[in-house]
């Protein structure tokens, strides 16, 4: 029989025409889900001798026809035509033949919520996107919160991006592995009033609405982070009006940074006065080995500015440091007036933002100032502070912003840094709508879309996230939100908040959910369909009679329908259509090793393209000259 069928398949991969392949598609599929209600039958009566051997007969069938059903599927992909999601049928039109579901990218501008329990597939629905998403040209920003002994989603980013041949531009951000980790500096570009706001929402807890409690602290973290930043802007600006020194220490942090990923911190060779770099060709970018990086506290530092001395200056007595140095600081005497009159309205700033939350005096102070010092210390110092503090330049948002764009994983590890994993994906969330408030302000778009892909989007729903969710996806971010449950979403944000982010989402799939509350819930807003009955009316002495046509509002889908959902399969919800669908097989990775051990914030990065680009035409000039000295020595 397994000939028969292999000579069946391999010949509808030569059939001409989607219809035909569809039809063969259909059937493979039927034939495979009959063995495997064969082969649960015969488990049932696994006491014979004779039923293992049927059962083991049946399973070889079984993976021969998958194999022929990943051939077909292949066949399928097509990013030309949209999104491929699988084999689908249309409720609202039951006598429709089943079709091949193609999301149109212009569709997917708008948003992407999924809800499934474990183990019915949401990993490898996951997979299956941002297959696509990568082959269609979109940036990948994946927030992958399990990572698993396999690793199995770093694994298929890796698979994916060397079918398209992108494999230089993955990038991984562990903070359990801050030596194999990318670095970078999420605050760095963005402006006072961005990090304060920033700062006030980590210290939101994010269940339902905000407490009297949490607005009042998180208003008072506010004037504190303000009053920090301003003094530092304040401060930098007095010492280095025209930033020169701002801009030597960015080439120091460019130069650090390539050190880092390429280097692996090997020691420079000199040889007759010439510094010789260690061959960088036979060093893997995706592989930096340890690399110790000591950042010391400075007030002068705005531009570079990181967690670290958020955390050290809002402890009072360091605040009060600050505040002399900037009563002690003149305002310089400048040739550009305009721009001495500049400063000086920074340094009132400064004065009446220290004065606004220190005249309260320490006692009271420290009541807010500790707390918010131990939370900043979480993200300054250990694994997660060597991942975000060691470098203070961003080269994130510098590659989201390139033409080339960008494929990162993210693994924030909550199981290991419990309470920072969630600030973690919070900092990040607000650094995307940082850079798309940029590109809003300024009209001057990114290259690349970018798509932030979230498994187990729970933590990622806090108050402010829906500015994300309502600006960036006009320019140039989408979301995929995978949920275990429809109550994740509310239950972070409240109702109001939870309402505003589905708005902005068009694209609703909903798999197997173990809560009736949900099932009911997702069967609800499927909404109802007319259905005609016929009704047969008789006499009363029960001769004659007629029938008559009476018209029944019924779900469409039920609370049972969303319970009886397989590995697999789905109801989708997409620009008022509604689908039932089977996706494709999505197959195991391949094998791959993945070990674990013109506005200011515009020019800024454009300065540091320009800085790496000439840093490594320098470094190659050295090499060559280098070799040439040796070619004429041997």
């Amino acid at each position: 029989m397994s000939k028969v069928l292999s000579k069946l398949y391999k010949y509808a991969l030569k059939v001409a025409g989607d219809k035909k392949l569809i039809d063969k598609y259909k059937v493979l599929n039927s034939d495979i889900m009959s063995i495997v209600n064969d082969i649960e039958g015969l488990k049932l009566n696994n006491d014979q001798p004779h039923i293992q051997t049927q059962i083991l007969a049946l399973e070889r069938t079984k993976a021969k026809l998958e194999k022929y059903l990943v051939e077909i599927e292949e066949e399928f992909y097509d990013v030309s035509k949209g999104l491929w999601l699988g084999l689908a049928y249309d409720l609202a039109d039951v006598d429709k033949p089943a079709f091949l579901l193609y999301l149109p990218w212009n569709n997917l501008k708008n948003h992407i919520e999924v809800f499934g329990t474990s183990g019915f597939g949401k990993s490898r629905l996951m997979a299956l996107i941002t297959r696509q998403f990568i082959h269609f040209g979109w940036s990948i920003f994946e927030i992958d919160p399990k990572g698993g002994e396999k690793q199995q989603i770093a694994q298929w980013i890796y698979d994916f991006a060397a079918e398209a041949g992108l494999e230089h531009l993955v990038t991984r951000i562990m903070p359990a592995y801050p030596e194999l980790s990318d670095k970078g500096n999420p605050i760095f570009g963005m402006s006072d009033v961005e990090i304060a706001s920033m700062g006030s929402s980590l210290t939101i807890s994010g269940s339902g609405t905000q407490t009297s409690e949490e607005q009042f602290f998180g208003g008072q973290v506010y004037q504190i982070l303000f009053a920090i930043l301003s003094s530092m802007t304040y401060l930098e600006n007095a010492i280095d009006p025209y930033k020169i020194e701002v801009n030597k220490k960015i080439v120091d942090e460019v130069k650090k940074y390539i050190a880092f990923k390429e280097h692996k911190n090997m020691p420079e060779v000199y040889n007759d006065g010439q510094i010789q770099y260690p061959d960088i060709s036979k060093i893997a970018i995706s592989d930096p080995a340890k690399f110790q990086l000591s950042t010391s506290i400075s007030a002068y530092t705005r531009t570079l500015v990181t967690f670290r001395e958020l955390a050290y200056f809002s402890i009072y007595e360091h605040l009060m440091e600050l505040r002399k140095k900037v009563e002690d600081v003149p305002v310089p005497k400048l040739e550009d007036k305009s721009r001495e009159r500049e400063i000086f309205g920074m340094k009132d700033l400064a004065i009446k933002a220290l004065d606004d939350v220190t005249k309260v005096g320490k006692e009271f102070y420290d009541k807010i100032g500790k707390s918010l010092s131990v939370l900043l210390s979480q993200l300054s110092y250990g694994p997660v502070g060597s991942v975000l503090c060691d470098i203070r330049i961003n080269p994130l948002v510098k590659r989201a912003r390139s033409k080339e764009g960008m494929i990162v994983l993210f693994q924030p590890c909550p199981m290991k840094f419990e309470k920072v994993s969630e600030i973690l994906i919070k900092v990040y969330t607000r650094m995307w709508l940082s850079l798309f408030g940029t590109v809003g302000a300024t009209g001057r778009g990114i290259h690349k879309r970018v798509a932030m892909v979230i498994d187990e989007a729970k933590p990622m729903m806090f108050p402010g996230v829906e500015e994300i969710y309502n600006k960036a996806r006009e320019l140039g971010m989408t979301i995929v939100a995978l949920y275990q449950s429809t109550s994740d979403a509310k239950f972070k944000l409240g109702d109001i908040l939870a309402d505003i982010t589905q708005d902005n989402t068009a694209t609703s799939i909903t798999m197997k959910q173990m809560s009736e509350k949900s099932r009911e819930q997702v069967a609800k807003a499927f909404g109802t369909i007319k259905v005609a009955q016929n009704v047969q009316m008789s006499e009363a002495s029960g001769i004659g009679g007629r029938s008559t046509m009476v018209w029944n509002e019924v779900d469409v889908v039920s609370a049972d329908d969303i319970d009886a959902l397989q590995i697999g399969e789905a109801y989708i919800r997409h620009y008022g259509k509604k689908y039932f669908v089977k996706f494709p097989y999505q197959r195991d990775p391949m094998p791959i090793n993945v070990t674990m051990p013109i506005l200011e914030s515009e020019s800024v990065y454009e300065f540091i393209d320009q800085v790496e680009t000439m840093l490594k035409m320098q470094e190659k000039e050295i090499i060559d000259i280098n070799n040439n000295h040796l070619q004429i020595g041997a």
